[in-house]
């Protein structure tokens, strides 16, 4: 829209409980407005790529690729790569859900994303952040454990994560005629699957794998994924938050898929892998109980 007025803007607010002043996206910059019920934004990206999307009748908003892309203008790669995967996910932050969020379908796609930034104009700002945070989303993910869990995994040793290669996140795995009976379906969805390598990783967390009928299911479907060759590895809650225990989990899955861990300087890493943790969720960072893991004995970051 070219022409705001101030109670075309007062009458959205009303109808879907909209704070004022209201935030309002246009393409001309003609008009001035002294009005204290809107504020208005130019907007160039319109013109080289669709940039908002019909919610409700009347009601357009921002769609998530120009956001991925405007986020990246602020924050730093470890955020940017961090709300790819939300963005690509099937969860969104929630106060009032199971451990903070809730289930949604995804809002994009890496290659919805990657479409879209190749549209804009190379000087648009937030576009060179954005497309390299976009090397290292995956996705797939149903939880922000788990995007941590992959993050942790497969960042690049000078980010802090170990650099194992990309899995697939909840993808399907066929079970035989004798895996479908012991589980009860025909096929499993294992939270990171490196499919070619038959390796897959669950994060088990106390809030899903915590009662006995959960339990059954898990040692069911490890049963059935260890009859199709897969090694099969799980990561508690436990594990995830001690960075020394991680490291040794970590080493056993790479062993699995063919992969040696070389870090050049252990010290160095071992502060981007806490800087890491810290950056991704605060319960991952050690706490002063636990210590810094750099005066632990016999921590082992190579091999």
């Amino acid at each position: 829209m070219t022409r705001v007025l101030a109670k075309d803007a007062r009458a959205v607010a009303e109808s879907f409980h909209l704070p004022l002043p209201l935030d309002v996206m246009t393409l001309e910059a003609k008009e001035g407005s002294l009005s204290d019920s809107f504020v208005k934004h130019i907007c160039t990206v319109a013109r080289s790529a669709p940039c908002a999307v019909l919610i409700a009748p009347g009601l357009y908003v921002v769609c998530p690729e120009l956001c991925f892309v405007q986020a990246a203008q602020r924050a730093d790669i470890v955020g940017s790569i961090k709300l790819g995967f939300e963005f690509c996910g099937t969860y969104m932050p929630d106060p009032h859900g199971v451990a903070g969020q809730r289930s949604r379908p995804p809002l994009c796609t890496p290659e919805s994303l990657r479409d879209f930034i190749e549209k804009l104009e190379h000087k648009y700002p937030g576009t060179v952040e954005a497309r390299k945070a976009l090397r290292y989303v995956i996705p797939g993910s149903a939880s922000t454990a788990e995007t941590a869990l992959t993050m942790l995994c497969t960042l690049p040793y000078r980010m802090g994560g170990f650099n194992l290669p990309r899995p697939e996140l909840n993808q399907e795995v066929r079970l035989g005629h004798a895996g479908s009976r012991v589980v009860g379906r025909g096929v499993l969805k294992p939270d990171l699957l490196w499919r070619k390598e038959k390796v897959a990783l669950e994060y088990n967390s106390k809030s899903t794998h915590g009662d006995d009928g959960q339990r059954e299911y898990d040692d069911r479907r490890n049963n059935a994924l260890q009859d199709k060759d897969f090694r099969y590895f799980i990561c508690t809650t436990a594990i995830l938050k001690d960075p020394r225990a991680f490291a040794a989990q970590i080493h056993m899955i790479a062993r699995a898929l063919g992969k040696r861990i070389r870090i050049q300087d252990p010290a160095a890493f071992e502060r981007k892998h806490l800087e890491l943790r810290a950056q991704l969720a605060p319960w991952l960072a050690p706490n002063e109980r636990s210590g810094a893991i750099s005066s632990r004995p016999a921590m082992t970051w190579s091999q």
